[in-house]
């Protein structure tokens, strides 16, 4: 009721934030995505709509949940923690390692348009159109086959981009360099100015089934 109550407010505001762009273009995401044109085609209200929602939540939970998981991660691997504050430029590299080790997007959606046929431990399965697949990135991103010693946090991987956290293909998170970023700087502040820190107290983790990501982590520094 909540979400839906908010979720009612926002649309409005985003309809006059636009309204207010058209009539004075700034140096701004939004202005420019008004501006953009196809041969003659522009984005339509409702498709801005849900490119603005889809950026303003998505690039929020998920890189919120991305930080949380990750001084989690490294806290459970002091010595990697130590190996992170002792050579902070690695930061890019921990980042694709701790999205493998425990990404904010465990599982996500996909609707195949035409028959494909999956390897299962029994034998071929044929998935035919239009039926939903739940695709488990987060089983694939400990996939003992493409990553060794998969269950445990390894800043040196040389393979850790090789995740799928983000998806892949024409599904790739529009997010993803953002993501990187931000948490390359979060988490890399974090390890680099306070080395000995640690969590008090319980860890909390949120009640859902996509999105992972700790609900409470309180740290002493």
């Amino acid at each position: 009721d909540r979400f839906d109550a908010a979720f009612a407010e926002l649309i409005p505001y985003l309809i006059d934030v636009v309204e207010s762009r058209r009539r004075s273009p700034g140096d701004d995401l939004l202005s420019a995505l008004l501006a953009v044109e196809d041969q003659g085609d522009t984005l339509s209200m409702p498709e801005l709509m849900s490119f603005v929602v889809l950026l303003y939540i998505a690039g929020h939970e998920t890189t919120v949940n991305l930080i949380g998981n990750s001084v989690n991660a490294l806290l459970n691997h002091p010595d990697q923690l130590a190996a992170w504050h002792a050579d902070p430029s690695i930061g890019s590299r921990a980042v694709d390692e701790c999205l493998r080790f425990d990404g904010p997007v465990q599982q996500t959606v996909r609707v195949p348009m035409v028959p494909v046929t999956y390897q299962g431990l029994d034998g071929p399965i044929v998935v035919d159109p239009g039926t939903i697949v739940t695709t488990v990135l987060g089983a694939a991103d400990h996939d003992p086959t493409v990553f060794a010693d998969p269950h445990s946090l390894r800043l040196d991987r040389p393979n850790a981009n090789r995740h799928v956290a983000f998806a892949a293909g024409i599904h790739y998170c529009l997010g993803a360099s953002l993501a990187r970023l931000e948490a390359e700087i979060a988490v890399g502040s974090l390890v680099t100015r306070f080395p000995t820190m640690r969590s008090v107290g319980d860890i909390t983790w949120r009640d859902r089934l996509t999105i992972r990501g700790v609900d409470r982590l309180a740290l002493e520094f």
